[in-house]
Order: C-alpha cells, then sequence, then structure tokens
C-alpha cells in the first residue's frame, strides 16, 4: 500500500504494508495524475476528441435544448453532422456521419460496431492514456450526456455498458473524485 504524511516542505509517499501503517497516515485512495508531455503511453486524441466519445458511448450524441445542446454543437464544429428537434418532446438529436464516428473510433482503439449493440471495447484502456485535458473533458461530457446533478452536490450516473461505466470510473479515479454507490462527489475533485 502506498502511504502519504506530510514532512515540512511537502507530502512524501512510501510503500507499506498494512501492518505498517499508523495514526498519522494517509492512505491514497484516488490522486489526479498527469502525465508528462511527450509520453509514448499517451494518445494523440484531443480534447474535443475525448469529449465526442464522451458524448457518444453514452447516450449516442442526443440532448435536451435547453441542457447541452449547444455544447455538442461546438464540440462537432466543422465536423460533418445533422441537427434535427424533435416534434414530440424538447429533444434535439444530433447525427455524425458513420464515416467521421468510424474515423473517431478508429484513432482511439475503441471497438465500436456492431452500431446496434457497441462494446466500446477498449475504452476503459482508452482513459488511463488520455492527456490530463482530455481526461477532464471526456469526464465532462459523460456526465453530462449521462448523468444527473443532485441537488446534493452529486452526479449520478447510469450506465448498462459495463465497458462504459468502467471508464466513467476510472476517469473519476484519476481526477481524484471521491465515488460512492449511488454517485460521485462534485466537490471531492
Amino acid at each position: 500500500y502506498v502511504e502519504s504524511n506530510f514532512h515540512g516542505k511537502g507530502w512524501k509517499s512510501s510503500v507499506k504494508t498494512t501492518q505498517e501503517l499508523s495514526k498519522g497516515f494517509h492512505l491514497t485512495v484516488a490522486a489526479p495524475i498527469s502525465e508528462p508531455r511527450g509520453s509514448s503511453s499517451a494518445t494523440d486524441i484531443t480534447p474535443i476528441e475525448a469529449a465526442m466519445i464522451g458524448w457518444i458511448v453514452t447516450v449516442g450524441i442526443a440532448q435536451t435544448e435547453h441542457t447541452y445542446a449547444n455544447d455538442i454543437r461546438s464540440l462537432l464544429g466543422k465536423m460533418n453532422y445533422s441537427e434535427y428537434k424533435s416534434k414530440n418532446s424538447d429533444m434535439t438529436y444530433f447525427s455524425l456521419s458513420f464515416r467521421n464516428a468510424d474515423m473517431l473510433f478508429a484513432k482511439a482503439g475503441i471497438e465500436a460496431r456492431p452500431i446496434s449493440a457497441p462494446n466500446y471495447a477498449g475504452l476503459p484502456a482508452l482513459v488511463t492514456r488520455l492527456s490530463e485535458e482530455a481526461r477532464k473533458a471526456m469526464l465532462n461530457a459523460m456526465n453530462k450526456a449521462e448523468g444527473n446533478l443532485r441537488p446534493s452536490g452529486y452526479w449520478r450516473f447510469s450506465q448498462k455498458n459495463p465497458n462504459v461505466l468502467e471508464a466513467w470510473e476510472i476517469l473519476n479515479v484519476l481526477a481524484g473524485v471521491r465515488l460512492g454507490k449511488l454517485g460521485m462527489d462534485v466537490d471531492s475533485g
């Protein structure tokens, strides 16, 4: 286990067994991570691409006009997409061309086919290799797409796809956000 202790000039971490931990030491369970620029393990997925992937893997790209539709428009920018508003609800639907979606997922190394039931294999591994900015962008997009910010300050996130849920959990841990059974604490990160 890793323990941290404050030693005058800053926090010092070391590896200890459980029996060696004593009062006054803190066990690090979640912490922000940043990867050095140019690291060979990092991907070249930009924050905008990461956010797009986050939207797509959670809800496709459909969003209520009065909430986050403008966020999606700004992410799509000059990409080839279509947009239409539902006549029966307040939903705005965005459709990214298959070619653009395929290129985005291929660049990220994520299996997104078949369209009817994608499993998004590779998504959990991808999020560990994103830059800090790309991780934040993806987490923000996933929370807005599939989350519900509760009055208590917690995001509730609902997802049936185990790869998407695992990726969301990893993104939170890498951001230093405390997770619970029902959601994450917005103020802990």
